[in-house]
Order: C-alpha cells, then structure tokens, then sequence
C-alpha cells in the first residue's frame, strides 16, 4: 500500500522509512529531532519535512503542525509530478 500511495503522511517511523525505500512522496513530521540523523533518505524532491520548532508552539509536538501547513506540504509534492 505504501508503494502505491501518492504521498504518506507519517512522524518519524518505521513506514517513513519504508516509503523512503519505496521512493513513496513523504510527508514527515519531526519532533525535538534532526532528520539529517534519521532521514528520510531519497532524493529531496521527493520529501518535505515539517518541523515542531518551526511551529509557534514547540512544546506541543507535531500536534503543534496545523493543517493548512500539511495541506501545503502535500499539494507542493503532488504537484510536482
């Protein structure tokens, strides 16, 4: 299912790691982590990382990543093809 999904929304996991091998669009959200320690590792049009410190509300977590940001993220991959 991860391969043929269009874009995965995940937190740093196993099935983003899985997308990444499957050359899967990633959207991944990332907490009090750095993403160049874990990746995504794949070619970086093919991925967007949303950050909690990048938010107003660090201290919440991805929870603190508001949707309009999401949805921005996925319309920038898909509209890449």
């Amino acid at each position: 299912m991860i391969k043929r999904s269009d874009v995965l929304l995940t937190p740093d996991s196993g099935p983003m790691h899985m997308a990444s091998a499957l050359g899967t669009k990633i959207v991944a959200f990332f907490s009090m982590k750095d993403p160049g320690d874990c990746g995504p590792y794949m070619d970086q049009s093919k991925f967007i990382i949303l950050r909690s410190e990048d938010t107003t509300h660090p201290g919440k977590g991805i929870n603190a990543i508001d949707i309009d940001t999401v949805y921005s993220a996925c319309d920038e991959l898909l509209s890449a093809d």
